[in-house]
C-alpha cells in the first residue's frame, strides 16, 4: 500500500524496515521486530477494523464486512503458514485442508470444502453466501452443518468464528517466537515476497 509517497507492508513500516533487519534463521537477533512489524501489518489491516465492527454491536449490519475480512486474512495467514507467495492452483483444496490441519475441532474437509465454496468463494466472488448458507449471530456454535436439501448448508456465527481465528493468529506468533519448526523460514520467505514486490 502506499501512503505519502511511501510503499508501506504495514501500517508503520516500510518494505525497508524489514528487509534491513537481516533476518538470519539461526539468531534470534531482530526477530522481535520482525514479529512486531508483522503483527502491525496483521492487527491494523485486519484485526482492529474487525474488532472496531464488533464493538458497534451492529452485527446485522456488519456481519458481512467481518467475515470478507476473516476470509481474507485465513488466506494470508495460509500464505503465511506454508511460505507462499500467493495462494493459486488448487487454491480450494489448500485453504480446505488449512482449515481442517489448523482448526480440527470444527472443521473436517468436507466441511472445510463447503466453507472454501459458499463462504469464502460465495462472499469474496459473488458478495453473497452461496446455497442455503448463512451467516449467524449469536449462536453456541461456530460452524454448523445443516443435511437438509440435496447438498446441505452450513451456518457461520460471526462472532464466535472470529474469535477462532483470533485464537490461531496468537498461536501462530507463539511458533514464531519460539521457533517452532519451519514456521521462521516460512514466514520470512512470505515477508520476503510481499517486500520485494
Amino acid at each position: 500500500m502506499e501512503f505519502n509517497g511511501e510503499s508501506r507492508i504495514s501500517i508503520d513500516h516500510t518494505k525497508e524496515h524489514f528487509l534491513g533487519l537481516a533476518l538470519d534463521l539461526n539468531s534470534d537477533k531482530n526477530w522481535d521486530q520482525a514479529i512486531k512489524i508483522f503483527r502491525n501489518r496483521i492487527e491494523g489491516r485486519y484485526l482492529n477494523v474487525i474488532d472496531e465492527l464488533i464493538n458497534r454491536k451492529s452485527l446485522l449490519e456488519d456481519g458481512f464486512i467481518i467475515m470478507a475480512l476473516n476470509c481474507l486474512l485465513i488466506e494470508t495467514l495460509l500464505q503465511f503458514r506454508d511460505g507462499s507467495d500467493e495462494t493459486k492452483g488448487g487454491n480450494r483444496q489448500r485453504y480446505s485442508e488449512f482449515l481442517e490441519e489448523e482448526f480440527p475441532h470444527i472443521f473436517n474437509l468436507k466441511l472445510a470444502k463447503k466453507f472454501y465454496s459458499d463462504i469464502r468463494c460465495g462472499i469474496l466472488h459473488s458478495a453473497q453466501t452461496k446455497g442455503k448458507s448463512k451467516l449467524t449471530f449469536d449462536k453456541d456454535y461456530v460452524v454448523k452443518f445443516d443435511k437438509s436439501g440435496r447438498e446441505g448448508y452450513i451456518l457461520v456465527d460471526v462472532k464466535n468464528f472470529t474469535l477462532e481465528i483470533k485464537a490461531y493468529y496468537f498461536r501462530y506468533l507463539e511458533m514464531i517466537e519460539q521457533n517452532v519448526g519451519e514456521v521462521r523460514e516460512k514466514f520470512r520467505d512470505k515477508m520476503l515476497y510481499i517486500c520485494l514486490k
